[in-house]
């Protein structure tokens, strides 16, 4: 297995525009995996740059090289900056696509992704990659397993520079931590997240995740004991320990948690204020 992050451009030290958004700020990159020996899978080339694909397609040569081929690329999710390459990847190597049937709007799909769905990589290190759903940063998510190894290859499940934006109504906060809690129990070895370097602590990764949401939907419900409050005063409240948060993304993260804290019935929303329910 390689873990490949496409390289910044060289002509100057700005990302290019096929980029992750500002969402996975303080990402720079996106994170593409190749899985096997003479025959791999291709897992989230996320850019479109001729150059950027440069590296991966060196390293995908190398291992096809003498009669190998790509069985497969495979798309964790449907957001743009891991799925940009799909097309360019497909006509270079005329492997099928695999992802959610949900991403079918931006990139033509030769396999609809489902549970359970499993990929056998031959030769001297038997591979064997197996794809589980998992919805909260994207309903369309995806993670893949390579057993042997117990290798996640995680997308945007998880980062390994920072939290992930969960963003509604596409991103859904309830369905997130229960895909942590499910993801974990795979007891991974080894994270590769689609943003940041590779992890060989998983499960304490998951942990830290988990502790850092639950902690921060205390502290929405602490805010609200004192009484209603506005959203933006919530916000503003529940995220001073965080000073540096962008206001918009920090919006829409509580956005979510209140979701889901509506969901339970622990919170009311009435327009622009926020009250625990009685």
């Amino acid at each position: 297995m390689i873990f490949i992050r496409p390289r910044r451009s060289s002509r100057s030290n700005r990302p290019t525009p096929n980029r992750t958004p500002r969402a996975s700020l303080p990402a720079t990159h996106t994170n593409a995996a190749v899985i096997g020996d003479r025959e791999v899978a291709i897992v989230d080339p996320g850019t479109a740059d001729a150059a950027d694909l440069a590296p991966l397609y060196e390293v995908v040569d190398a291992a096809i090289a003498g009669g190998g081929r790509v069985k497969a690329i495979l798309l964790t999710h449907r957001h743009r900056d891991h799925l940009l390459g799909a097309h360019a990847v497909r006509e270079r190597y005329g492997a099928p696509v695999w992802g959610d049937a949900s991403i079918a709007d931006r990139v033509k799909l030769d396999h609809e992704l489902r549970e359970g769905d499993s990929l056998d990589f031959p030769g001297p290190h038997a591979r064997r990659l197996v794809a589980y759903a998992s919805p909260g940063h994207a309903r369309s998510h995806f993670v893949f397993l390579e057993e042997r190894s117990r290798t996640l290859i995680a997308g945007d499940l998880v980062s390994t520079l920072g939290t992930v934006v969960i963003n509604p109504p596409d991103g859904n906060m309830g369905d997130y931590l229960r895909s942590l809690e499910r993801i974990r129990a795979l007891r991974a070895t080894v994270l590769l997240p689609g943003h940041g370097p590779p992890s060989r602590g998983a499960d304490h990764l998951f942990a830290a995740l988990l502790e850092h949401r639950r902690a921060r939907e205390s502290r929405i419900l602490r805010a609200l004991a004192g009484g209603p409050m506005a959203f933006e005063a919530l916000r503003e409240e529940v995220y001073k320990d965080t000073p540096g948060a962008a206001p918009e993304w920090s919006a829409r993260t509580l956005e979510a948690h209140l979701e889901k804290l509506v969901e339970e019935g622990k919170v009311r929303r009435e327009a622009e204020r926020v009250t625990l329910a009685k």
